[in-house]
């Protein structure tokens, strides 16, 4: 799973400088997350792993979307707006700015969405999942996260690509897919989870795989709270 993620980086970050200039460097640090036909990108400073932007990005991908006509392949990154699969792709381009509300409007403009239409997709609020593996103290999920980064090294705990659909840190690059947040109303209660997932169908699977390993989780939404000891992609090698 670690190589996958590694692969699938790399080809986004040469995907982005082809097609979003304002981006086109072999290496960039952001966020980024596909929902059906539609990718929507964030670069930023130094980045780090955290439920907050995990669900930010995934809504606004899910947002374009619901406006992108059926067949059509649609990018969305840091002012910038491409398409393949549709006439109105040629009047696409630069927004003049990162807000994807300015973006949105663009796209909905070429492709003649309705005020309607354009109302319920901005309307939409893409619920993502997890498996959680422990609950408990601080120490014990930071050391559980530690034994499950071990084995993923060796690629113990391949679930397929259930969870490439957002990635988060430096690319290229190997981003974690272990997570320790603390409860945002008791910050002793902290919750280990991998990976997330634009499904139930999709987390449901992956528990299924993860469990035939040997390692035990229940499905959820995304908790809410502090991502703890997360790497800061500045820092890396």
């Amino acid at each position: 799973m670690r190589h996958n993620l590694t692969v699938l980086a790399g080809a986004l970050a040469g995907l982005l400088a082809t097609v979003i200039p304002s981006t086109a460097h072999a290496c960039w640090d952001g966020y980024s997350a596909t929902v059906g036909n539609a990718t929507f990108t964030r670069a930023t400073g130094a980045a780090s792993w955290n439920g907050d932007d995990a669900r930010y990005t995934t809504r606004w991908a899910a947002r374009f979307d619901a406006i992108t006509p059926a067949g059509v392949n649609l990018w969305i990154g840091n002012g910038y707006v491409s398409c393949e699969g549709h006439k109105a792709c040629e009047t696409l381009g630069d927004v003049g700015s990162n807000d994807p509300q300015k973006a949105f409007k663009q796209v909905a403009k070429a492709f003649g969405v309705s005020a309607k239409a354009q109302q319920e997709a901005l309307g939409v609020q893409q619920k993502l999942y997890t498996v959680q593996v422990f609950a408990g103290a601080k120490d014990a999920a930071l050391k559980q996260k530690k034994l499950l980064a071990e084995l993923d090294q060796e690629e113990a705990l391949d679930v397929g690509d259930y969870g490439d659909f957002f990635l988060a840190g430096a690319f290229p690059g190997v981003n974690e897919r272990f997570h320790a947040i603390a409860d945002e109303k008791d910050e002793k209660l902290v919750r280990l989870i991998i990976d997330e997932y634009p499904s139930l169908e999709a987390a449901q699977e992956a528990e299924k795989k993860l469990r035939a390993r040997g390692v035990i989780g229940i499905v959820k939404e995304l908790p809410r709270g502090k991502a703890l000891d997360e790497y800061v992609s500045s820092l890396r090698a």
